[in-house]
């Protein structure tokens, strides 16, 4: 195999599960190929067995009617989505997901109409309003209109300020209803995202929001996915190489 299609293998290893593409750019890197739709099945998720059981416990207080909030935050292709995949797969109760998507120019609300949508509630008249506070409490009512549900933000390093002080009014008041608020972000660019920084450091005192930080998986996980003729050294060598070029790219 070539070096290129190594690095690519290796880094769909080190994502924590699940199975990820990429492709080589033209002017290096990688991207991310592969849709990312929560029902696939999840082949292999490791080392992450405490964050899905906070999940998991999240889950059972809701359906005793306590809401609460989670931050899942970590580098891109670390496995945040294959952890919400693994989540969906072991729970009954509704599981509606909104994405902010990597635009020049955000969509307003963009992934809160995404799960005003998925909630059965796609004209919510608060949506086209001003008042946050108004919309806050109309989406909170749809996303519990049918029980306890899971209502998933993902990618919040690309939300619109909008959309940052929406979530910040209804994690302030996620108590008082059966939602979980999972909000998925890249935690290395929060020093060049000040907004959703401060929002992460607002939330993260509340008694109410749990925060989970994805790590890489160990050189044990690592050949645990690989397999044991694998190169481990070479596997996290290569990737680490990658891991620098993208922050430099991203500088």
């Amino acid at each position: 195999r070539t070096r290129s299609s190594r690095a690519c293998g290796a880094l769909a290893v080190l994502c924590g599960g699940g199975v990820v593409e990429w492709r080589r750019r033209p002017a290096g890197g990688y991207d991310r190929l592969a849709e990312r739709g929560y029902d696939r099945r999840v082949d292999a998720l490791l080392e992450r067995e405490g964050e899905l059981a906070a999940l998991q416990a999240a889950v059972v207080a809701a359906r005793g009617g306590r809401g609460s909030v989670v931050l899942v935050g970590g580098e891109a292709g670390i496995g945040k989505t294959s952890l919400l995949r693994a989540l969906r797969a072991e729970t009954t109760i509704a599981f509606l997901v909104g994405r902010c998507e990597p635009l020049s120019v955000p969509v307003p609300l963009g992934p809160l109409r995404e799960l005003a949508d998925a909630a059965g509630a796609p004209g919510l008249a608060e949506l086209d309003r001003d008042d946050r506070f108004a919309l806050a409490r109309a989406l909170r009512g749809a996303l519990c209109a049918h029980g306890a549900a899971v209502a998933v933000v993902e990618d919040a390093h690309w939300a619109d300020p909008a959309t940052l002080d929406v979530l910040r009014l209804l994690a302030r008041r996620a108590e008082d209803v059966p939602v979980i608020l999972v909000i998925t972000y890249r935690d290395d660019e929060l020093a060049g995202n000040p907004p959703l920084a401060m929002l992460v450091g607002d939330l993260a005192t509340d008694p109410v929001v749990a925060r989970i930080a994805l790590r890489r998986l160990s050189a044990a996980g690592v050949r645990a996915l690989a397999g044991e003729r694998a190169d481990v050294g070479e596997l996290l060598r290569i990737t680490g190489e990658i891991g620098r070029a993208s922050c430099r790219e991203r500088v």
